[in-house]
């Protein structure tokens, strides 16, 4: 017979026919005539004086007629309990099997399945506020739908959907995160969990998909309690996990829930994939780890392959992005060994390849993201195109220069710079429309490459390459008449006793300001503090490789001034941590006071554009390579690392270090 289920709210008694023992009728020792009390519902909405005497209540307002008519004090009644039971009668059957993943998640869940109210509160929080904030940029296929709709099916994943839930509530009240003692028990409730449903079940691909859902929301609450390395270990984790995964569609074909199980992997491989660019990005000592098929060399009658929506052109994007992160990577050694060291041919071939992939993938899909980032139907894909053309050209700045020692080779890429900086404050409400004189003066200096290269030549020869990749650098300033170059300021924050003459001139707004050397080399003006969190990067580390590499100082100032007002904190990037970084390279190079270009972005000030330094006015011994910079969430402070070549091209390389806290 099967179970029969049904709610019973507090107060409803279950009717059962009870039969009695036909032993307890014929026992001797019973007395007949005794009264026996009849049937009757056990009232348990009563004032608790009656409850206390075992006496019907008539359950008056505001007291009830049998306290007050015996002169007793009615302390009133228990407030309507709103938890319903559920009821199970009947025979046990046998442990079902999981249902399908297709199962689509409720629009409200059934209170027998939440503990608390403080559960409830902390879901609902979750799917409202904090999965769109997590997929500010990236992810909200994965964050409000593939995540959600698996949740009701694992424990494990709704365990640490409360817990993120909780820290990213804390977080957004600027709470600390390692006092949420309710985030720590759902997570480690989460772990056991995962635990036991690997143990006991036999189905591999409902364990995988549940072990990269947990993995996926451990390293983000790693990343928000400030604990980069134990994020690092999921992470590694489930991309070791997800370099073993095989396609679930060939083997059991082309079910619905196949196909469900796919959109969910296919969600599940784009977050992994943006994660680990972060992190390799973030770390100069962790490559990426998703395994990558050997990029194709691009042939001169290859054709645009049919897009359908944003997803397949950021995939393409992302692909691009670890094949030149691998190449950075590659060419670190050879980079650092001095100015005209051996670099193999090999990597000057996979350079010239993926530079001719990326000017084909910018140019079949240029036109569909300037749409899409100038169009206000849909904010989401807004913000998504911008992000993707931002990354765009950071990845096309870094792959050019990442095998040349001189800094200098930046310094053709001056458009790239100005297209990061504009875009990126569009989504930080700046003017809407594309600054014309960056567009119209610095497009001479993409880089020109041969359409009749051939791309079976020879790895070997490199001077092929070279011939064909020309890069113009006659005029690498920015044009000194914008009508957008009038800012306040910021003389009178610097010391007067700087080692090189101030690039500001004099402004009375400014003599109110307290100069850095007052608070000391270590203290500067302490920037915003985020209010929002997304795990993914969006404008941060774009901002950040601006203000460090492009040596414009205009440019910079405009990319560090930005970051020192964002309000996200995307994954480890603070934006906050990274302006103290970049601010001090641009002091460095620019002999200006410590924290001096800071304080004056903190403060709005960025300076004249005609008397701020170019490019050709920062010599390549003052130039930073190699920056590394403090990774300590925890401690909050560290040192910031770099190389000089303090005696030219020809001179050895030398390393220097200062303490920077934020």
């Amino acid at each position: 017979m099967a179970p029969q289920v049904r709610f019973v709210d507090d107060g409803e008694k279950l009717r059962t026919n009870k039969r009695k023992d036909p032993r307890q009728q014929a026992m001797p020792g019973k007395v007949k005539g005794k009264r026996e009390r009849a049937a009757h519902s056990k009232a348990r909405t009563g004032c608790r004086t009656c409850k206390a005497r075992r006496i019907k209540c008539d359950e008056k307002q505001p007291a009830c007629l049998r306290c007050t008519s015996t002169g007793r004090t009615c302390e009133g009644y228990e407030p309507p309990n709103p938890t319903r039971w559920l009821v199970v009668t009947g025979p046990s059957q046998p442990k079902l099997p999981p249902p399908p993943i297709h199962s689509i998640l409720p629009t409200a869940y059934p209170d027998c399945l939440l503990e608390d109210g403080y559960v409830k509160l902390s879901f609902d929080f979750f799917r409202n506020v904090a999965a769109p904030e997590l997929s500010h940029f990236f992810g909200k296929s994965f964050w409000s739908e593939s995540l959600l709709s698996t949740s009701h099916q694992f424990p494990a994943v709704m365990s640490a959907i409360l817990a993120l839930s909780s820290l990213h509530r804390r977080f957004k009240d600027g709470l600390p995160i390692k006092g949420d003692v309710f985030a720590g028990r759902q997570y480690e409730k989460s772990l056991k969990q995962l635990i036991r449903s690997i143990s006991s079940t036999t189905d591999k691909s409902h364990s995988r998909i549940m072990s990269l859902l947990c993995g996926v929301i451990y390293s983000v609450i790693e990343v928000l309690h400030g604990s980069c390395n134990q994020a690092r270990r999921h992470l590694d984790g489930i991309i070791r996990l997800l370099n073993e995964e095989k396609s679930a569609k060939t083997a059991n074909g082309g079910s619905e829930e196949v196909l469900v199980a796919d959109k969910v992997m296919r969600d599940l491989r784009a977050i992994i994939t943006r994660f680990d660019i972060e992190a390799a990005t973030y770390s100069s000592r962790r490559p990426p780890q998703i395994a990558l098929e050997p990029l194709e060399p691009l042939g001169p009658q290859r054709s645009p392959s049919p897009v359908s929506n944003l997803d397949e052109i950021e995939a393409e994007l992302c692909r691009l992005m670890l094949h030149t992160i691998n190449l950075i990577y590659a060419a670190k050694p050879y980079r650092y060994e001095g100015l005209g060291g051996p670099v193999p041919d090999q990597l000057l071939y996979d350079q010239e390849n993926i530079i001719r992939n990326m000017s084909f993938w910018w140019a079949t899909y240029e036109s569909t993201l300037r749409e899409a980032a100038t169009a206000s139907q849909s904010s989401d894909d807004t913000r998504r195109a911008v992000s993707l053309i931002v990354h765009y050209h950071t990845t096309w700045t870094s792959l050019n220069g990442c095998i040349y020692p001189s800094e200098t080779a930046y310094d053709a890429y001056l458009f790239n710079f100005s297209e990061i900086v504009h875009y990126a404050s569009l989504l930080n409400g700046g003017d809407s429309n594309p600054p014309q004189t960056y567009h119209s003066s610095y497009q001479h200096m993409e880089p020109v490459i041969d359409p009749n290269i051939d791309p079976n030549i020879d790895p070997n020869l490199d001077s092929y390459i070279f011939e064909n990749l020309k890069i113009d650098t006659s005029h690498s300033t920015i044009p000194e008449s914008s009508s957008n170059n009038t800012f306040l300021d910021v003389h009178n924050l610097l010391n007067p006793q700087s080692r090189s003459p101030s690039p500001y001139p004099t402004s009375p707004s400014s003599t109110s300001s307290t100069s850095s050397s007052q608070r000391g080399q270590n203290s500067p003006s302490p920037c915003p503090k985020p209010t929002s969190f997304s795990p993914e990067t969006g404008l941060v580390f774009p901002l950040f490789w601006t203000a460090l590499r492009c040596r414009d100082g205009f440019l910079r100032r405009q990319a560090l001034a930005q970051l020192t007002h964002y309000s996200f904190q995307e994954g480890v990037w603070i934006p906050g941590a990274q302006a103290r970084v970049a601010s001090r390279v641009i002091e460095i190079e620019e002999d200006l006071e410590p924290w001096s270009v800071l304080e004056a972005c903190v403060n709005g000030f960025i300076g004249s554009r005609e008397l701020l330094p170019k490019v050709h006015d920062i010599d390549e011994r003052k130039r930073c390579h190699h920056i590394a910079w403090p990774t300590d969430r925890v401690a909050r402070a560290g040192d910031m690392v770099y190389s000089v070549l303090p005696q030219g091209e020809k001179g050895a390389w030398e390393t220097r270090s200062e303490s920077i806290s934020y």
